[in-house]
């Protein structure tokens, strides 16, 4: 039995007390009480003062009941809010890291489609990509996309004409020679005739495409 810091004195057991004649037995019985409600000691009395204790006892014993049933429920009711904040202190810790796990791969990913850790070939993230240089083709991959297409145009007569003019399309540089082999298609397809005429002023320059563009029929 545990020692209590107070108890509840009723105004019964003073008027108990107050029976007894003897200011001796009236001590005794406080001091019986007293000692009995706060360090469950059992009281030595005699007499009277013993048959009074013995009919204030029930109360001293439901008294002490309460008070344990109540410091019982308040460690109860602690250990469940200490259970239930490490749940949520768990939880709290659990989402932080998964946030943090998906902010890794996110990185991760970015790293990889960017092709590195943001070296020379990066492009800045608030600037748009360059654009990819033009590489002239080769007489084997216009014939191939000439054949594909079913043109008709010579490979070979094309990249001859952009060698010669250094992969010019008037002052500017080519971008993309397969739009000129589609230009040249259509040239082909308008109805103008391919001529082997040489241009005046200069014998070696063969037949340019783009002469007819614009020229009404």
């Amino acid at each position: 039995m545990e020692d209590r810091k107070q108890f509840t004195f009723y105004a019964s057991f003073h008027e108990a007390a107050r029976a007894l004649q003897s200011l001796e037995e009236r001590a005794a019985l406080y001091e019986a009480i007293c000692d009995y409600a706060l360090y469950g000691t059992d009281p030595k009395l005699s007499g009277t003062a013993a048959a009074m204790f013995g009919l204030i006892r029930p109360n001293l014993d439901s008294s002490r009941r309460k008070a344990e049933n109540r410091l019982g429920k308040k460690q109860t009711d602690n250990k469940q809010k200490t259970n239930q904040h490490q749940i949520e202190k768990k939880r709290e810790d659990e989402s932080k890291e998964e946030k943090e796990s998906k902010s890794e791969s996110k990185k991760e990913n970015e790293y990889y489609v960017l092709g590195g850790a943001g070296g020379d070939d990066t492009p800045p993230a608030d600037k748009p990509p360059k654009t990819r240089a033009f590489v002239p083709p080769s007489v084997e991959e216009v014939r191939a996309y000439c054949l594909e297409r079913g043109n008709g145009i010579d490979p070979q007569h094309f990249v001859d004409y952009y060698e010669a003019r250094g992969w010019m399309i008037g002052k500017n540089k080519m971008k993309d020679w397969r739009a000129a082999v589609r230009t040249w298609e259509r040239n082909n397809s308008s109805g103008f005739e391919r001529k082997e005429e040489t241009p005046i002023g200069d014998d070696n320059a063969p037949y340019d495409p783009y002469a007819h563009v614009g020229l009404i029929v």
